[in-house]
């Protein structure tokens, strides 16, 4: 056997096989109504396609081309392998099925069009990751079969993961909400803006005495990726309401006890900060409704007392300088902290002023919330999951992922104790929490059957 046959039986194996993983994939049962996962397999096979008719060309040409048609084929494989993996996790065994749809929607009801698909992973993290059509197009002579399935995809795809296993917890994917607030792009006031970061800016030249051109760039750099973090946490306040105020108890876990600051984001005391004064804001405040059908005052530390305090100013500039080994990055971070509640201000007030008029029909309302636990909060303690609402049996409806997340977040902390089950002798402190949350499953599962029934 030549060496380029050679070369040619060891690809062709490995694509053999490739296919034989997508066959099995294919047999999977992925959550929801998705088509994100199945699209992703189509361009995997596309991909194998374009590979093959590499190997079929390499047979009828001299040996160096041969061997440069077989090197593609192989790379094209390996890209494969690796996008195969981004559908690790996404399978229904791994994701809950019924949270895929409601979590789809808060796509669609803003008015993103894209190709999703989920999964789970075992890490600490939420986040959506984007892949660009240019990921695919940058292939000689693509098979029919990739540019069809290229053709028919809404780019970019969006991957959206969540933890899996332990942190697997559906109170905390309001933070898909803050996720998803990543996609939607508002127009802020600058007018109102401007100030607040040109105080920072006078702050910082008197702390490194100068604020020259490599300054500013950080420094607009900076204030770009804080601004882009309360713009989706007021994403997430829009959609969910007090459940992501409570989700970012979350980062007590995902920081390891740190507090948050830095390059990228702001401190997680200063997002709850900025959240929590949202839910004080009108009468009836979210507060109010708390208060008043839990019996227990809602402050700021109301689940989330873990999360480390913001150190003061300079034993902040003198950890900051560390951990970025600049003292110019350090000074951006200490003085921009002092300005970004005046910051997030602006930038809710822009994100609400945006959504309520692109998306009225997707706010999570402080009468929503009074409904929601007059209706379920009681009731879940009698093991009565919040399926659907409604003053009768002719208007029911079925209840949304926000009102599932708020009435567990509300049983969690206010009602845990009060849960009428038998004691779990193998989890005799945390049974009831388990009970809680296994709850709030059945409940996404019946009222998301409920709204496909009413809708077929």
């Amino acid at each position: 056997m030549s060496e380029p046959a050679r070369a040619r039986l060891s690809v062709l194996f490995f694509l053999d096989r490739l296919r034989d993983q997508i066959s099995l994939l294919k047999a999977q049962q992925f959550p929801g109504s998705q088509v994100g996962p199945d699209l992703w397999l189509e361009l995997a096979s596309g991909l194998l396609d374009t590979a093959r008719s590499y190997l079929d060309r390499s047979e009828n040409v001299n040996i160096a081309e041969a061997l440069k048609l077989t090197k593609a084929a192989a790379e094209l494989c390996s890209v494969t392998y690796d996008h195969l993996g981004n559908l690790s996790g996404a399978t229904s065994d791994q994701i809950p099925w019924s949270v895929v749809d409601p979590l789809s929607r808060w796509f669609s009801d803003l008015g993103i069009s894209n190709d999703v698909f989920f999964r789970a992973e075992l890490k600490r993290n939420y986040e959506i990751k984007r892949f660009e059509k240019t990921e695919f197009l940058r292939f000689r002579d693509p098979a029919t079969s990739l540019t069809d399935t290229i053709n028919k995809i809404t780019w970019p795809i969006l991957r959206v993961t969540v933890p899996s296993a332990a942190l697997s917890i559906l109170p905390h994917f309001a933070i898909v909400a803050h996720e998803v607030g990543h996609r939607v792009s508002v127009p802020y006031s600058m007018a109102r803006l401007q100030p607040i970061i040109n105080d920072a800016v006078v702050h910082i030249t008197k702390r490194l005495g100068g604020f020259d051109a490599q300054t500013g760039a950080e420094f607009q750099g900076v204030v770009y990726r804080w601004i882009a973090e309360f713009n989706s946490d007021a994403v997430a306040f829009f959609l969910t309401g007090p459940a992501s105020f409570f989700s970012i108890d979350f980062t007590q876990l995902a920081a390891m006890g740190h507090h948050g600051i830095g390059l990228t984001h702001p401190a997680h005391r200063v997002r709850r900060g900025v959240m929590f004064r949202q839910l004080t804001k009108g009468k009836p405040s979210f507060a109010d409704a708390f208060q008043k059908y839990t019996g227990t005052a809602l402050t700021e530390d109301l689940g989330s007392s873990l999360l480390p305090e913001i150190p003061d100013d300079n034993s902040l500039f003198n950890e900051m300088t560390l951990r970025t080994r600049s003292q110019r990055a350090a000074a951006i971070i200490v003085e921009l902290n002092k300005t970004a509640q005046a910051l997030a201000e602006v930038i809710y007030s822009d994100v609400h002023q945006y959504l309520a008029k692109a998306a009225s029909g997707s706010e999570y309302t402080v009468s929503q919330y009074e409904e929601d636990l007059f209706n379920h909060l009681d009731a879940i303690t009698f093991t009565i999951p919040p399926i659907e609402s409604g003053n009768s049996l002719k208007n029911k409806v079925p209840c949304s992922l926000a009102t599932i997340m708020n009435v567990g977040w509300a049983a969690v902390l206010t009602r845990v104790d009060q849960i009428k089950v038998r004691p779990d002798p193998d989890h005799p402190k945390t049974g009831n929490l388990a009970t809680i949350h296994n709850l709030l499953l059945k409940a996404v599962e019946l009222s998301e059957a409920k709204r496909r029934w009413e809708s077929a």
